[in-house]
């Protein structure tokens, strides 16, 4: 299991992402990413070559994987007043 998260996220920490890391099996891996909640290409580059070494399939080629557009980081709702 690979675990991504984000610096700019709202609803869980590090120290949060880190303890969910310690209740998943092996194999897994934890990253944490100084980008937004959607996340960013290093993730997605991250992402697919972890799931090309445990599925054991060759990855995609760099001009591929940079071709992959970004994810669109929606707007927080406004918290209840």
């Amino acid at each position: 299991m690979f675990l991504q998260y984000a610096t700019d996220e709202p609803f869980l920490d590090g120290e949060v992402a880190k303890q969910y890391f310690e209740l998943v099996s092996e194999p897994k891996k934890l990253k944490i990413y100084d980008a937004p909640h959607a996340l960013n290409a290093e993730a997605t580059r991250d992402r697919i070559a972890f799931l090309a070494e445990q599925l054991s399939f060759k990855p995609p080629d760099g001009k591929t994987i940079a071709a992959i557009p970004a994810l669109v980081q929606p707007p927080w709702p406004k918290p209840p007043q």
